[in-house]
């Protein structure tokens, strides 16, 4: 590194003088410079235009599927009983839809209860003492406890809290004073269960009766040990990674069948309760829960099915765990501990949806839901009808149409767009800035300038104006090998090319022409557009949606083999080989500048140095030819 002494003895400006010599340095690295922006700018442009070409040939990519011309559209004589819309495999003809009966969800209400306040205390409906409730809908089981000081949003929220686990929804709406019990799917799979152990609660609690209510028999089966909370404590704390065992496997078998739940050092009791719960032994009609006194139970509705518990572990070091023990189920000893109450009568209430049954062309048919595919038709049935509904499929023209003109559109636009850059004037009297220059201009000024230096960089480019020409060409040649078909050409179907050259190949759409193709003839139009003859020499026996991806992939390709894309290194595209060059040849050039910038520091420092000491000369010789008079 130079030291440098900046005009301390000669009090030249040596930073601006130094800054003159370097820029005849300078002015090769700017020029370089601006000749790397203009590749910039033309590699821009470039993937400007790709991705042009690129939403293009998604375009062309669709229109090639023969999906786009088997568009159907279905009409109900009847949309207030019958909605329907036609998939493309929908056959057309007239058919007939009966609503015989709606699909409903599983829905039990309550009568009044004479209260009307969400705010009311379960006492007050005649809760004397802690109780529950057990919800089993499809998902899975759940038991509910309900106190005497619960109030009736306490009792919905417990319940509505476990939904994930039941699939059962429960609300009660004060203005009608009713309680409502909802599993939302329809169909008869939707069902559900409300089970107690107290004889009362359903009936004079809840006010929910009918034939649906019914008193069976089950077991309900409780441990020893005492949980606080449902959160808290952990099961096993002693389940640790840094000990041997990381998980144990609790097990419960019923009916032969045996179910593991997983525990670990950090799950609580509620945990282990929600993954019985939600297991398949929770749909099976068990349930776990803690009772009023905090201890861990097990609700079991069909006692002929005995529950068996054991623990399982994947260590074999496991005689300091016992997971039986501090779930309350054996002692310290391996003696069972639980206590079973059977033969306990629990009244239950069951309920479940309606499947929706309709007739089809006299056919009768259940689905689980309103809405339904029938022979290619989407069914939305709205209410149940005493006549058939009278329901017509004909393919759907105007859709039809309408992507064959948007296609068309498309194409327009990219030719314009093409054009557009390929025509543009190239303004040489604008050249790149250098960065000296932008820092005199405002910000205004330099997008005002880069707007026009950067204008014509495509102008006449032969790869883009030979593959509009080659678009051209596919589009007015015949498709070939269409047996069986009459329609080979565009101009066949009202699609022609622009009279006019200024119009650089676009198509228009005589519309009365190309509907009427469509709709006399869908299957050859398609096929004008989707057949691919697996040729990948010639397009000849190609169609014109086939002929104008493949085109523009391989515009894409070409484009992307100059101009690259943004994920691509210098190295992997022309273009980007240029840059790296230009990026070398600056890089060279500004050590050049930095060396000459050492040099011409170092030599003005030098002659200070130099003039320094003259100075300290000559003054040290004027102070002795002054002594010297003075003496004399």
């Amino acid at each position: 590194m130079v030291f440098r002494i900046g005009g301390l003895a000669t009090g030249m400006d040596t930073d601006s003088l130094v800054k003159q010599l370097l820029q005849a340095y300078q002015t090769p690295i700017d020029k370089v410079k601006q000749q790397k922006q203009l590749i910039e700018w033309k590699r821009d442009d470039y993937r400007a235009v790709n991705t042009k070409v690129l939403a293009f040939r998604d375009a062309a990519f669709d229109m090639k599927l023969k999906g786009s011309y088997t568009t159907k559209k279905a009409e109900s004589e009847n949309e207030q009983a019958v909605k329907v819309s036609a998939t493309n495999q929908a056959i057309e003809g007239v058919y007939t839809i009966k609503v015989k009966q709606l699909a409903s969800s599983a829905t039990v209400t309550s009568s009044a209860i004479g209260k009307k306040n969400n705010q009311a205390q379960m006492s007050e409906l005649g809760v004397t003492e802690a109780t529950s409730i057990t919800l089993s809908g499809e998902k899975g089981s759940v038991t509910v406890m309900i106190k005497p000081t619960d109030k009736i949003s306490d009792v919905m929220g417990n319940i509505n809290n476990k939904t994930r686990l039941t699939g059962v929804n429960a609300s009660y709406d004060a203005s009608l004073d009713r309680f409502y019990f909802t599993n939302p799917a329809t169909g008869e799979a939707a069902k559900f269960e409300l089970k107690s152990t107290n004889a009362d609660l359903l009936g004079d609690v809840f006010k929910l009766s009918g034939s649906a209510v019914s008193t069976v028999k089950g077991e309900t089966i409780t441990t020893t040990a005492k949980f606080d909370s449902v959160l808290l404590p952990v099961i096993s704390a002693e389940l640790t990674k840094d000990k041997t065992i990381d998980t144990q496997f609790f097990r419960i078998t019923r009916d032969g069948k045996d179910y593991d739940f997983s525990i670990k050092a950090d799950t609580s009791i509620g945990n282990l309760v929600d993954q019985i719960n939600g297991s398949d032994l929770g749909k099976s009609g068990v349930s776990a829960y803690l009772n009023a006194d905090g201890k861990l139970a097990f609700f079991n509705a069909d006692q002929s099915k005995q529950l068996e518990f054991a623990e399982v572990s994947e260590s074999t070091t496991q005689d300091d765990i016992k997971i039986l023990e501090q779930l309350g189920l054996q002692n310290a000893s391996g003696t069972n501990v639980f206590t079973t109450t059977s033969d306990q009568e629990y009244t239950k209430l069951e309920t479940k949806g309606k499947d929706a049954v309709i007739e089809y062309n006299g056919v009768e048919a259940k689905y689980a839901t309103n809405s339904f595919v029938v022979n290619g038709l989407n069914v939305t049935a709205k209410k149940e009808t005493d006549d058939p509904v009278s329901v017509s499929i004909s393919g759907d023209t105007d859709a039809i149409y309408d992507k064959i003109k948007s296609f068309v559109d498309k194409y327009n636009t990219l030719v314009d767009d093409i054009t557009a850059k390929t025509s543009e004037t190239r303004d040489r009297d604008y050249t790149p800035l250098t960065d000296a220059q932008k820092e005199a201009m405002s910000e205004e000024q330099v997008k005002a300038w880069e707007t026009k230096a950067k204008s014509g960089m495509l102008r006449r480019d032969d790869m883009l104006r030979n593959a509009l020409s080659s678009f051209r060409n596919s589009l007015a040649s015949v498709v070939g090998g269409l047996t069986g078909s009459e329609l080979k050409q565009l101009t066949q179907i009202g699609i022609t090319t622009g009279s006019s050259y200024t119009e650089n190949g676009k198509l228009t759409i005589k519309e009365e022409t190309l509907r009427k193709a469509i709709a006399e003839r869908p299957e050859e139009v398609a096929a004008m557009f989707t057949v691919d003859d697996g040729n990948s020499k010639t397009d000849a026996g190609d169609g014109f949606a086939v002929r104008l991806h493949q085109k523009a992939t391989e515009l894409i390709d070409k484009i992307k083999s100059i101009a690259g894309t943004t994920d691509m290194t210098y190295s992997q595209y022309e273009e980007g080989k240029l840059l790296n060059d230009y990026d070398e040849r600056i890089e060279r050039l500004t050590d050049r500048m930095e060396d000459a910038e050492d040099r011409y520091y170092a030599q003005f420092t030098a002659m200070e140095r130099y003039i320094n000491q003259l100075n300290q000369q000559s003054n040290w010789l004027a102070q002795q030819l002054g002594g010297s008079n003075k003496s004399s």
